[in-house]
């Protein structure tokens, strides 16, 4: 935890805002002492209910991810934070959780259906290629998009092929 203090330190003097996805109570515990405004459930917590009712009990916003989800499964997040905290924000994203995501099967239209159903702000999780289906889902409607950042796109592992380095995010 040394290192995320001493990161949420420096984003304090850019006047930038750090938080980051929780995996764990004690993550979320650690972010929240931090000062973090908000918190993010990656799509592969989405049905980590006792971890979703955690979050909200500390009263922070919360962006949630929804790679992979049934509306059923959405039902049950939402459920379970409404039940520690009815007032909090949350943010949903729609997510393909395909890495890269072929911009034919990213289903923005998705956002359309959770907005109706949910009545709260809806984003995009973009795994896609370029900033086509970023632009698409902002023209939908999006008021929050999460694109995976890299120093260098050929460096190992799953996110950095797919993710925007710092020419392409300029």
């Amino acid at each position: 935890h040394a290192d995320v203090g001493k990161l949420a330190g420096y984003a304090r003097e850019l006047g930038t805002v750090l938080f980051s996805s929780c995996f764990d109570a004690d993550s979320a515990e650690a972010l929240d002492a931090l000062g973090a405004p908000m918190f993010k459930v990656a799509s592969g917590d989405l049905t980590h209910l006792p971890l979703l009712r955690h979050m909200a009990a500390l009263g922070k916003p919360m962006i949630v991810s929804t790679g992979g989800a049934t509306l059923a499964e959405i039902d049950a997040a939402m459920a379970a934070i409404d039940s520690m905290n009815p007032d909090l924000p949350v943010a949903l994203l729609h997510c393909v959780s395909n890495y890269p995501t072929e911009p034919a099967d990213a289903n923005l239209a998705c956002m359309q259906t959770m907005r109706s159903r949910y009545g709260c702000p809806v984003g995009f999780s973009d795994h896609t290629l370029g900033a086509a289906s970023t632009i698409a889902a902002v023209a939908l409607g999006a008021e929050v998009i999460e694109k995976h950042f890299t120093l260098d796109r050929s460096m190992p592992g799953p996110d950095h092929a797919l993710s925007v380095d710092p020419a392409g995010f300029a």
